[in-house]
């Protein structure tokens, strides 16, 4: 397992996109929590598809099956973020 690829999935490439959008919170020198976000969906899409997904899929090769969780993980990293069908007119999401 992976321990990194979780945070390369779904949190890292939110604070290289749009940074003023992502926070984190402490507590007595531990994170606890967090909000990340982007204001245009669609372009965060674009965007990570070539400066994020490029990159980390030359160190992630494609799995074969997706019969592991860190595989199944690497699968999401090559299909890259696809905005959610029915909020193409809304830009910004937010988790």
């Amino acid at each position: 397992v992976d321990e990194r690829i979780l945070g390369y999935f779904y949190a890292a490439p939110y604070v290289h996109f749009e940074p003023d959008l992502c926070w984190i919170l402490v507590r007595e020198a531990v994170p606890v929590g967090y909000i990340l976000g982007t204001s245009d969906s669609n372009a965060f899409a674009e965007w990570a598809d070539t400066n994020w997904w490029g990159p980390l899929r030359l160190n992630y090769p494609g799995a074969g099956e997706n019969d592991t969780w860190t595989q199944q993980m690497i699968g999401l990293m090559h299909q890259g973020y696809q905005v959610p069908h029915g909020i193409e007119d809304y830009s910004a999401h937010l988790h």
